[in-house]
């Protein structure tokens, strides 16, 4: 499915790319993020210096579930959580497997999560509960482990960059671990964009639903191109770009060539948390498209930027 395929580039880029500051990875990859089972550590050697779990359960559903690396020797409470891609309604917490143990050596806990894809049922509100829910069982996880966690990065890619931006800027005094700053990596951060729902390219690859389908279930409205108006207040209360008064430090990351989410989107976003006087960084990349494939000094800076963020906010 092509959005699998998306997760998939975008997770080997993360992994050239992290694998640049941060030290040599060390353990397994983790797999498809759609897997079942109970809590399974990890034990590939007696001198392990990290705890690692797959698919702790933080709720009912079969998608609530989350996998984490904890240091045994924390660098001050720091966590990097990331939200996969995949509209809505596709893709895992798979996506970050090849980045799982890039950050143990470091002290920094790191955690992937799934959340309940949009439907009927589900709604963008119910997919940041599910965002608070996760955060809650991280932080008693890492409790258990030995360790207490306080303060959060919050990330994501595409569909996951914008749950992340928007739990970071409107839903963060919901979370029980501090949310200090923020990634969104091709991040819808303007859901009132109509080129987001009409003659996207991702609708001519979906079989079943279209993404003005996917829209109406994020922000409980029905709409199509000749009531496109009416929606537009139910879209902006879901938008990141409605909240950047109260953002937190952000990192962006963006391809100008990216014909899924359009550059403009992202420059939007950044203008507005400049203007409201949050910091923000934003990492062009001239010659990449929605997976940011290429431009690797682009990739070194971000890796750079996020290490430095890292550093400044979490420990």
């Amino acid at each position: 499915m092509f959005h699998s395929f998306l997760a998939k580039s975008v997770s080997l880029l993360l992994v050239l790319a992290f694998c640049l500051s941060f030290s040599s990875c060390k353990g397994k990859e983790k797999s498809d993020g759609m897997t079942t089972g109970d809590e399974s550590e990890i034990t590939t050697g007696d001198e392990l210096d990290f705890v690692s779990l797959d698919n702790v359960a933080y709720g009912d559903d079969e998608k609530q579930k989350f996998d984490i690396v904890m240091p045994k020797k924390n660098g001050g409470g720091a966590v990097i959580v990331m939200i996969h891609g995949g509209a809505w309604t596709d893709g895992g917490k798979g996506e970050f497997g090849n980045m799982m143990y890039d950050f143990y050596e470091a002290g920094i806990t790191f955690a992937s999560i799934n959340y309940r894809f949009a439907s009927d049922d589900v709604s963008m509100d119910e997919i940041l509960d599910d965002v608070t829910a996760a955060l809650k069982k991280i932080k008693e996880t890492a409790k258990d482990n030995g360790i207490e966690l306080k303060n959060a990065m919050l990330g994501g890619i595409s569909a996951g960059g914008q749950t992340a931006l928007l739990y970071a800027y409107s839903k963060r005094d919901d979370s029980p671990i501090d949310v200090k700053c923020c990634l969104g990596m091709s991040a819808v951060s303007d859901m009132t964009d109509e080129s987001l729902w009409f003659g996207n390219a991702l609708d001519s690859l979906m079989t079943s639903r279209k993404m003005a389908d996917i829209a109406a279930d994020l922000c409980k409205f029905e709409f199509d191109k000749t009531n496109f108006e009416n929606a537009i207040p139910y879209l902006k209360a879901i938008s990141p770009l409605n909240y950047a008064n109260n953002a937190v430090p952000t990192i962006l990351a963006h391809g100008q060539a990216d014909d899924i989410i359009k550059y403009d989107i992202a420059v939007r976003m950044y203008n507005a948390l400049t203007e409201n006087g949050i910091e923000c960084d934003f990492v062009d990349f001239p010659h990449s498209g929605h997976s940011l494939e290429s431009d690797d000094v682009s990739k070194i800076n971000l890796n750079r930027l996020i290490s430095e963020y890292c550093d400044k906010y979490l420990k």
